[in-house]
């Protein structure tokens, strides 16, 4: 079929109706993105709790579990860095845009950040833990 033949009626309003359901189910992740929201509130407890862990044992541990201790602290605050850059780029790409607007507290790469930069956001810390260094 040439594409500048126009399509009868109600092919056109099937494939309008069909066009609009598919758009309309990217708010199917909506929730998901709620879910790693209230996700932050585990990583919280458990910071909070290691946190108190270390404080109680401090003096009566050495140096080198002080050390691995607060790498642990160190691992949960990126992650939870982590979830909260999928859940902002995650929503922007793919739900709706968020409207921070008159805020003031917008952080300045909202809306910037695409999901090819999500991914290579994601993908750097693994592979430099794995010994491969990327040329940024």
């Amino acid at each position: 079929m040439d594409l500048n033949t126009a399509l009868p009626p109600h092919v056109a309003r099937a494939e309008r109706m069909f066009e609009n359901v598919i758009f309309g189910s990217r708010w199917l992740l909506a929730p998901f993105y709620l879910g790693l929201a209230v996700s932050l509130i585990a990583l919280l407890i458990k910071f909070v709790q290691q946190a108190a862990e270390l404080l109680v044992h401090a003096v009566s541990t050495d140096g080198s579990e002080i050390t691995v201790s607060i790498l642990a602290l160190i691992d949960l605050s990126l992650m939870a860095n982590l979830v909260l850059m999928v859940i902002f780029a995650g929503y922007e790409s793919f739900v709706s845009r968020l409207d921070v607007e008159g805020q003031q507290e917008r952080l300045s790469w909202m809306g910037q950040i695409g999901f090819g930069d999500l991914k290579l956001k994601l993908t750097h810390p693994i592979h430099c833990r794995a010994g491969i260094r990327w040329r940024m």
